[in-house]
């Protein structure tokens, strides 16, 4: 220990963990390594949980539920409703439930949501964007590619046409004051990101028919 105090005199910097790893070194380094070669160590001389962790005390688990607008979707951006049983906050609801009734007895559970000001009810529409309605775009084993209209992997039906379906791989949710019903926009010359002299112009129709993308 004499040579390993002077040995730490000169390297400056070196805190107690640095000295303590030197001395490790050194200690393993006395071991003989045919010992280690012969496998003289057993699986019982390890253990899985550490000793010093006590097994009566029961956790707490904190668990934080998202309760933004984007649990108002399904699994793929579809706007169906919080209330829905295939949205993303029914989905959570659940699985929470499911969770605290297997291990309640194993664990303690406090539930925690976002604080949100000025909440306001609003009405729910859901958007498809860069969609069609041939169903030669669609390929639900495909690849997403949600800004090219021409390959869609999703497909919702057409309201304003039974039987036929609208194509696409990207719905996102829209909030208004009031409902807006079915409305489907049309840029013939769209231009990505369009703004000041680039900006784009729809045409708005309150139903489409057929298969052809163009109105």
């Amino acid at each position: 220990m004499r040579h390993l105090k002077k040995l730490y005199r000169h390297l400056p910097g070196v805190g107690f963990l640095s000295l303590a790893f030197i001395a490790g070194c050194i200690c393993f380094s006395t071991c003989p390594i045919n010992q280690a070669l012969a496998g003289t160590y057993s699986s019982s001389d390890y253990y899985a949980t550490p000793p010093f962790i006590s097994r009566g005390v029961k956790p707490n688990v904190l668990i934080i539920l998202d309760n933004s607008n984007s649990m108002d979707e399904d699994s793929v951006g579809n706007a169906v409703g919080s209330a829905a049983p295939n949205s993303r906050s029914e989905i959570a609801r659940q699985a929470l439930i499911s969770l605290i009734d297997n291990n309640s007895s194993r664990m303690n559970f406090g539930l925690m949501a976002y604080d949100q000001n000025g909440i306001a009810a609003y009405e729910l529409h859901n958007s498809f964007y860069y969609c069609s309605y041939d169903p030669n775009t669609f390929d639900p084993t495909g690849t997403p590619t949600p800004k090219d209209p021409a390959t869609n992997t999703l497909q919702f039906p057409n309201p304003t046409d039974l039987g036929h379906y609208i194509y696409y791989d990207q719905a996102l949710p829209m909030y208004d004051s009031s409902n807006q019903g079915n409305a489907f926009g049309y840029c013939g010359n769209y231009v990505e990101d369009g703004v000041g002299s680039t900006a784009n112009t729809y045409w708005i129709y309150d139903h489409k028919t057929g298969l052809s993308d163009p109105p």
